[in-house]
């Protein structure tokens, strides 16, 4: 009898699994084609060595993927010079986390606005070239986020970035 049941419940978690694949990769396709392009960003070596150091993991919010050093955005729009990317970052550290999400490249005005789970809309990051680099307002987010006492500074150069596709 146990091995039946057994049998009957095996057979039905395969059947979820076949059933449940296509369904993914359809999802997948549908959301690729609404997306004008990609950008990824790679994280500075340094930022990622001191982000060790520190057990503070960096995590890719939906629909961004990738992880540490590289991830990638989906880009919603990009005009005159503003580029709109879907999804975001997670960081956590000391039970704690802050997320970055919706994130806006603008390279008129050289800086990097998101939304954070602290509230609001803050400019994260400083453009300097393809570098991104971390804004007073960003510096305090992760900072309060985080319970950091003054670890992040402004002008910590978090990574590059490259947009491809638009």
């Amino acid at each position: 009898m146990k091995s039946r049941l057994v049998s009957g419940i095996v057979g039905a978690l395969l059947a979820l699994g076949l059933t449940a694949a296509p369904a993914v990769a359809e999802t997948t396709s549908q959301e690729s084609s609404y997306y004008k392009g990609k950008t990824v960003v790679t994280v500075d070596p340094g930022a990622v060595t001191a982000f060790g150091f520190f057990n503070i993991r960096v995590d890719a919010l939906r629909p961004a993927s990738g992880a540490s050093p590289a991830y990638t955005f989906p880009v919603q729009r990009n005009r005159h010079g503003v580029t709109e990317l879907a999804g975001g970052l997670q960081f956590t550290a000391n039970d704690k986390c802050l997320a970055a999400y919706a994130p806006v490249v603008n390279t008129k005005t050289g800086v990097v606005k998101a939304w954070v789970s602290s509230g609001g809309k803050i400019d994260l990051f400083s453009l300097n070239g393809q570098s991104l680099v971390l804004t007073d307002a960003g510096a305090k987010a992760l900072n309060d986020g985080l319970g950091f006492t003054g670890l992040f500074s402004v002008g910590f150069v978090f990574g590059t970035y490259a947009t491809t596709g638009v």
